[in-house]
C-alpha cells in the first residue's frame, strides 16, 4: 500500500477526531437520560480526589503547552481521600478542566484549587478566559446551553455542565456554582461531603 499524502493523513485525523467527538456525545445523552430516569447505580469507593486531577493534568498538560496555557494547582489543603463515585467524579473534574483548557486562549491562565471546608471536599477550577456573557449565564447548567460567544471556538454540544450538575446535585447530593465575567474568565466550583 502507498503511504498517505500530509493532506490525507490530516483528514483521516480530522475523521477520527470526529468519531471520537460523536461517541462522547452520545454516551452523554446517555447519561442525562439515565441519571434523570434514576437508573444509574453509584459505585461508591474511598480515593485520592487529588491523584485523580493529577492523572487529568498528565493528560492533558501536552494540549496546554500546545496553547502556552499556564496551569497552577492548589492542593495543600485538599483532603486525603473521598468517598464517591470515582469515575462519576473524574467525568465531573475532566469537564470542568477541558472546559477552562478550551475557552482560555492562547498564553491564558488556568488554576485548580481544591481543598477541605467542614468536612466538604471543594474543588474550583478557574480560569481567565472568555467567560460568559452575563445574558447568558442563567442558562449554563442547560442541555444543549453554548455561550453566544462560545460559537466561534467551534468546540462542545452544551451537555457537559449539565451532565455536571447532574452527578454532582443528584446523584452526590452536593452543590455546584458558578461565577464568570465575559471576557474575564470563569470558575465552577463543586463541593461534595467527603463522608
Amino acid at each position: 500500500a502507498d503511504s498517505l499524502t500530509p493532506k490525507q493523513s490530516e483528514f483521516i485525523a480530522r475523521i477520527e477526531r470526529s468519531g471520537r467527538s460523536l461517541v462522547e456525545f452520545v454516551e452523554d445523552l446517555r447519561d442525562i437520560a439515565r441519571i434523570s430516569e434514576g437508573s444509574v447505580a453509584l459505585q461508591i469507593e474511598e480515593f485520592s480526589p487529588v491523584e485523580v486531577i493529577e492523572d487529568i493534568l498528565a493528560m492533558l498538560r501536552p494540549k496546554c503547552v500546545e496553547k502556552e496555557q499556564r496551569v497552577s494547582e492548589e492542593f495543600g489543603d485538599a483532603p486525603k481521600s473521598l468517598q464517591a463515585d470515582r469515575s462519576r467524579f473524574r467525568q465531573v473534574a475532566k469537564n470542568l478542566i477541558v472546559n477552562a483548557h478550551k475557552y482560555t486562549p492562547v498564553g491564558g491562565e488556568i488554576h485548580i484549587r481544591v481543598e477541605e471546608t467542614s468536612n466538604q471536599l471543594r474543588l474550583e477550577v478557574s480560569d481567565n478566559g472568555i467567560g460568559i456573557p452575563k445574558e447568558d449565564q442563567h442558562k449554563v447548567f442547560k442541555d444543549f446551553f453554548r455561550a453566544t460567544n462560545a460559537d466561534s471556538q467551534g468546540v462542545g454540544q452544551g451537555l457537559g455542565l449539565a451532565l455536571c450538575k447532574r452527578i454532582v446535585e443528584t446523584m452526590h447530593q452536593g452543590k455546584i456554582g458558578f461565577q464568570s465575567v465575559e471576557g474575564e474568565g470563569a470558575r465552577v466550583c463543586i463541593q461534595l461531603t467527603i463522608r
